[in-house]
């Protein structure tokens, strides 16, 4: 018996349209003279999230700078590495999980900034990418 099911080559994968101020795809409306929309807040596609796990590479080893005497802070970042790591598992992200704990994230290597500046500096791609 044949299947009603459409296979992955024909699903729709969203559909996007601009011009004369206004930009839409499936997901999205955007309105305006320099409207855009980007995808970066929902998880993105495959690309994004390859370069998601790059950051989270990049932050696993700049947490080695981390000095003994910090590691509750430490603790903290990984608190909440490992929280936006199970996150980006999922196929559709929660967008308000990802900021609040982009943004707590961002928080906590600020606290380890003087000795850590490069896990800074990758704390804030991560923060930037689920904003």
């Amino acid at each position: 018996m044949k299947s009603n099911k459409p296979n992955s080559s024909s699903v729709n994968q969203g559909i996007i349209i601009s011009g004369a101020g206004v930009a839409f795809n499936a997901r999205n409306i955007a309105v305006g003279a320099h409207s855009s929309i980007t995808e970066s807040s929902g998880g993105g596609g495959r690309e994004d999230r390859e370069q998601l796990a790059q950051h989270f590479n990049s932050l696993e080893k700049a947490l080695a700078s981390i000095p003994q005497e910090m590691a509750n802070q430490r603790a903290t970042i990984e608190s909440f590495m490992t929280v936006m790591k199970q996150e980006a598992a999922k196929p559709e992200p929660n967008p308000s999980l990802w900021k609040v704990t982009g943004a707590g994230l961002l928080d906590a290597a600020k606290s380890v900034a003087s000795v850590a500046p490069t896990l800074l500096q990758t704390a804030k791609l991560i923060s930037d990418f689920v904003h």
